[in-house]
């Protein structure tokens, strides 16, 4: 029987023990719910600050509240609606309208959940790659630099209000199939299938991250089976459950959309922007070849090299530096030397670099890690811990390569890039702050010197795209454009929409109205309906519907009333609509329509015609009130 004394003596023996271990849970526990706060912190910082001024009050947006508006009152996509995206998005929006009522505080908050459930996916699989901290400084960047961005003066380029709501959603989408197959070790057929059908549903989106998504989901899946070897039919019971989940919705939405459209239709909207990527008069344009760098190779080669030095110059003196102290010194004031000889002078100099093509190596530094990573696969392959964590980056790296083959050779933060090359800038964080400090360290090195200088390297940029891009293109947004759940904050041009949507509210209440080239959120703020399935004019939709098409669409369905809203279109290789292209369309106005109204700007843009259809004037449908319209005409 033990003694008092033998008992004291055990609890002292067992408690120095135990308490290591406790400590580093507490600290673990503690460092994660810090982590998240440090992420949900800047998440509310850059919502608050970008409050109201996320959509563009002419260029694109105004189809996605349109479109689903149109669906939730009964409209059928495809055939009432022309479309060249998938299915997915636009009816899972016109849900939310139905439920919650069309407006765009509707989307604002269905859309916060999605950029949630992406910053969670985000954190997930960077946790899973790299050192837990590197995954939260892969979200910051994210938050800071895309999920709320505008770097052109053209709004939509965020995940609140996207250009495309396809894009997001099939981000979203592929980042989930590629966890899904990940979690296969554990989860088994379950997480495989939930994997599919999420690819499944990309594939109803837009096809380019649909090929990223499937593309690594499928290599990570074959290396997976690899490295777990099942046996003959265990691997063939995740490979079909994989690939039957996934032609599960593509073989719904056929189905569903055959129900209210000919065969051939319902085909061509499941494949989605898969018909646009084979049209090369569509792919040939201008604005994607400028947009993919290849309409100067060359330059794009140089420009890509060049910027490749300016990182070798900044970050090569602190890595060999790194390597030539010893880990065991802390050296804790060369640390902080090493930071500010970084920051200081790009802060000094942000005046004078080109930042819209900071991020132009991404290519190489995906392929430069895909490399390494590929050869220490078949180093560790024999064990299963590194194995699985070089499958995982290896199929993140395929992921990011992917979507960046869209502007391979001029890849930026701006524009498409808020989704495209986003994968592979957080790639590029994980790069500096864990993946080359881990190989420093390897060879014994002091790593914490290369990280202070990549650490202050990515604050500056940061600090340069918050400060001195998006700022002014946010405090240029101080129109307020349309009322209650309705209404955002625009640039200049929303003055005029104001003045259109304000003469609008003259017209009959069943007047229809179409907007020319682009501009159908006056038709969603207004709620005019457009009486043609036609919602844009631009050189890509004139292309892809044809314009024989959309005159015998106007023929059959003409509007009450058309307003013509200038466009530069110089961008697309056009100088402008019915001059450079959609010259029928735009002989087929003149014919059938008069100008009853101009609106000019107050910074010497070109004026807005308000056009009516000479029938609607002769018969007195959809009359004008026209004191509104000749006092627009005397004021300009």
């Amino acid at each position: 029987m033990k003694t008092e004394s033998n008992r004291n003596e055990g609890k002292h023996v067992v408690f120095p023990e135990a308490a290591p271990k406790l400590l580093s849970q507490g600290l673990r526990f503690i460092a994660g719910w810090a982590g998240a706060a440090v992420i949900i912190a800047a998440g509310g910082i850059m919502l608050w600050w970008s409050w109201g001024k996320w959509p563009d009050v002419l260029v694109d947006f105004g189809r996605e509240l349109y479109i689903p508006w149109q669906l939730s009152e009964g409209k059928i996509l495809y055939t009432d609606i022309a479309f060249f995206n998938g299915p997915f998005s636009q009816y899972w929006n016109s849900i939310w309208f139905r439920l919650l009522g069309p407006s765009l505080r509707t989307l604002v908050f269905c859309n916060l959940a999605v950029l949630a459930a992406i910053i969670l996916l985000l954190y997930h699989v960077l946790k899973k790659v790299a050192h837990r901290w590197s995954a939260v400084a892969g979200c910051l960047a994210f938050i800071l630099l895309f999920a709320f961005a505008q770097f052109v003066p053209v709004g939509n380029y965020n995940y609140i209000c996207p250009y495309s709501h396809e894009i997001t959603h099939g981000l979203a989408l592929s980042l989930a199939a590629v966890a899904g197959v990940w979690g296969c070790r554990r989860g088994g057929l379950p997480s495989v299938a939930g994997a599919g059908l999420a690819l499944g549903l990309a594939f109803l989106t837009k096809a380019e991250v649909f090929v990223a998504g499937a593309a690594s989901a499928v290599m990570a899946l074959a290396l997976m089976i690899w490295s777990l070897r099942p046996g003959a039919p265990r691997a063939l019971a995740m490979g079909g459950t994989f690939l039957g989940f996934a032609a599960l919705p593509p073989l719904l939405a056929f189905l569903a959309l055959w129900r209210f459209v000919p065969p051939d239709r319902a085909l061509a909207g499941t494949l989605g922007s898969w018909i646009a990527m084979g049209n090369s008069k569509l792919t040939n344009l201008k604005f994607y070849r400028e947009g993919m760098g290849t309409s100067d190779v060359w330059g794009s080669f140089a420009l890509m090299a060049r910027w490749t030095g300016w990182y070798a110059l900044i970050l090569l003196p602190a890595a060999l530096l790194s390597l030539a102290l010893r880990a065991k010194g802390r050296h804790a004031w060369i640390s902080a030397v090493v930071l500010l000889g970084v920051g200081w002078p790009l802060w000094a100099m942000r005046r004078d670099i080109e930042w819209v093509n900071a991020v132009r190596p991404l290519p190489l530094v995906v392929l430069a890690a895909a490399a390494v990573f590929a050869v220490r696969l078949v180093h560790v392959r024999h064990d299963p811990r590194q194995r699985d964590l070089m499958i995982r980056r290896l199929s993140l790296l395929v992921l990011a390569f992917m979507l960046l083959l869209k502007m391979i050779l001029r890849a930026r933060i701006g524009r498409y890039g808020f989704v495209l090359a986003m994968p592979a800038t957080l790639i590029m964080v994980v790069t500096l702050l864990d993946w080359v400090p881990r190989a420093i360290e390897r060879f014994g090195g002091a790593s914490q010197h290369f990280r202070w200088a990549a650490l202050g390297m990515l604050v500056v940029s940061s600090l340069v795209y918050l400060y001195d891009v998006q700022r002014p293109l946010f405090d240029r947004k101080n129109v307020w454009v349309g009322s209650g759940a309705d209404a955002f904050l625009a640039d200049p041009r929303g003055m005029e929409v104001n003045r259109v949507i304000r003469l609008d509210s003259s017209f009959s209440k069943d007047a229809t109205v179409l907007v020319m080239p682009e501009g159908v959120m006056i038709n969603y703020l207004a709620r005019r309906r457009n009486p043609t399935p036609y919602t844009n004019f631009m050189p890509p939709e004139v292309i892809f519907f044809g314009e024989d098409h959309i005159v015998e669409s106007l023929q059959a369905n003409p509007p009450d009333f058309i307003v013509v809203i200038p466009k530069d279109t110089s961008e697309y290789g056009y100088r402008s609509f019915a001059l450079d292209y959609g010259q029928e369309i735009g002989r087929w106005v003149d014919r059938n329509y008069r100008l009853v109204s101009i609106l000019r700007s107050s910074d010497k843009r070109d004026p807005i015609a308000i056009l009516k259809a000479l029938e609607a004037h002769q018969t007195g449908h959809a009359a004008t009130g026209g004191r509104v319209a000749g006092d627009e005409r005397k004021g300009g």
